[in-house]
């Protein structure tokens, strides 16, 4: 029997049916995040506002040290992606 499901739920369709899990989904952002930063050759500074707003978007799924490692985790991805993509 199939479910319905909203057809603008984006919550639905970008965690659950394409990325599988949070984490997942999450791991998948930063990629996209940095590989469009290092495409863009985007400053530094720009990257970490992008990176803090997907924080507080996602700090409903992630609790306690969420903002920490979100923040590491995407600048260390961001240089590490900047340096393999350049144009």
């Amino acid at each position: 029997m199939a479910s319905w499901n909203e057809p603008l739920d984006l919550e639905y369709w970008l965690v659950n049916t394409f990325s599988g899990s949070v984490e997942i989904f999450v791991f998948l952002a930063f990629i996209m995040m940095a590989g469009m930063a290092a495409y863009f050759r985007m400053q530094n500074t720009i990257l970490l506002i992008m990176i803090a707003l997907f924080t507080v978007m996602m700090a409903r799924y992630m609790g306690g040290m969420y903002v920490l490692v979100v923040l590491v985790a995407g600048l260390l991805t961001f240089y590490s992606i900047s340096k393999i993509m350049k144009r």
